[in-house]
């Protein structure tokens, strides 16, 4: 294999002055420019629908879809994410965490028959139905299972 030396080979640095050099450095430039203009709409197009998803679950939860602009991008769009960013910032908004399991939690009675009918409605089968009240309340297994029965 033959060698080179520095000395080999002719001065090509004369070239970069020329007319094609800087039309080609024009160019690239123009390129760059409208790289940076695309680059800077796509980012504002992925703040917008993160926040405008964001904001639908925020809506979902029964929260100001405003608040959507506070969260940060690098959080997912998803419930669980949202739900997790809330229970450690939503102090700064107002917001507590609300904790389903915890002992002094009833669920609402008539939210309960409303789901009940609804279910009902959507073809579910009546518990009730077939059943004679001397047999209801004698598998009554609690105080309150025989309230509720004669409630009804």
């Amino acid at each position: 294999m033959a060698e080179y030396t520095e000395y080999d080979f002719e001065d090509d640095t004369s070239d970069f002055g020329t007319d094609l050099v800087k039309k080609l450095r024009k160019q690239v430039d123009l390129l760059s420019k409208e790289i940076k203009e695309r680059d800077q709409v796509i980012e504002e197009f992925q703040t917008y629908s993160h926040e405008a998803s964001v904001g639908e679950i925020l809506a979902g939860f029964g929260l100001s879809p405003k608040i959507a602009q506070f969260i940060p991008a690098e959080i997912e769009a998803d419930e669980d994410s949202i739900s997790e960013w809330l229970t450690e910032y939503g102090e700064a908004f107002g917001i507590t965490a609300v904790d389903e399991s915890e002992a002094g939690y009833e669920p609402d009675a008539d939210a309960q028959s409303f789901e009940q009918i609804s279910d009902f409605e959507n073809g579910d089968i009546d518990p009730n139905v077939g059943r004679d009240i001397s047999s209801l309340i004698a598998n009554a297994t609690s105080p309150e299972e025989l309230t509720n029965f004669l409630k009804r």
